[in-house]
């Protein structure tokens, strides 16, 4: 082994000798931060807690957020977060804005889920860990799938007097409405603009997704508001009769079927009601 090598060693051995001792007590406490850090932002286990909320102020800002921020998952999730936060801020507080900006046109555009079920859903099953979340969520659905869309109910509150937010231009006033049988946004969507002519992204597209993110927020939080205050909830709204038929028809009847799919069958599938016998 060469002289410069041992030197070196030598000389580094002695530095740890000296500083060894000062050196333990140092790592230690640049230590302690990080464990502290990793207790401090351990994940809030689900539920999380749900305080009673304006319905009809929850729906007004999801109307506004579908401009303000973009897209209709993300239009319905945040305003209700938003209105948590103060009352929650360890747990709903720790949320930021645009994480449900994926969901925006049916996932990224690609026309699946629409985003007011996207993000009405994840609030339900954030709040309800239990079965009840699920039916709640059938509930929500339903109302999307089977209710005329828009309502139109944001148009009572401009006329109460209500102005949207700077930059968020005012509702179209009553326009017409379609039903989609059908949560999917490219369903829904292409469903509307064959009742009313309207093109995707025109302002009447737009104001139609915008109104929709306001019926879908409002009622989740109706849904909610009625769930805690009388913890139980009833089934499902009917599901659509085509639906039921096939479930029960003997032909989609098999163990787990049913749930693969709980839309109007005829959504999608040309088949009758009673092809099964057929």
């Amino acid at each position: 082994m060469s002289e410069e090598m041992m030197s070196r060693r030598n000389f580094l051995g002695g530095v740890g000798a000296v500083l060894g001792l000062a050196a333990v007590p140092l790592l230690a406490s640049a230590a302690a931060p990080a464990t502290a850090a990793a207790v401090t932002t351990a994940p809030v286990a689900l539920p999380w807690p749900y305080t009673h909320l304006d319905a009809e102020t929850i729906g007004r800002r999801a109307y506004e957020l579908y401009y303000l921020q973009g897209g209709c998952a993300e239009a319905t999730w945040y305003p209700i977060i938003e209105a948590l936060s103060a009352d929650n801020p360890t747990t709903w507080g720790t949320l930021p804005k645009k994480m449900f900006g994926f969901g925006g046109g049916g996932v990224n555009a690609w026309g699946t889920l629409c985003g007011t079920c996207n993000g009405s859903a994840a609030i339900i099953k954030m709040v309800i860990q239990t079965a009840a979340g699920g039916t709640l969520i059938d509930n929500d659905f339903q109302f999307y799938s089977e209710t005329p869309l828009p309502t139109n109910g944001i148009d009572k509150a401009v006329r109460a007097g209500w102005t949207p937010a700077a930059g968020v231009p005012a509702p179209i006033p009553n326009v017409p409405t379609s039903t989609a049988h059908s949560p999917l946004c490219h369903v829904s969507l292409t469903q509307w603009m064959a009742t009313t002519g309207a093109t995707d992204g025109s302002a009447q597209q737009r104001d139609r997704c915008a109104k929709a993110c306001y019926d879908m927020a409002k009622h989740t939080v109706e849904l909610l508001n009625d769930y805690f205050a009388t913890p139980s909830v009833t089934d499902s709204a009917a599901l659509d009769a085509t639906y039921v038929g096939c479930v029960t028809s003997g032909c989609h009847s098999k163990a787990g079927m049913a749930e693969h799919g709980k839309m109007a069958c005829d959504s999608c599938h040309d088949e009758p009601v009673d092809h099964a016998t057929h």
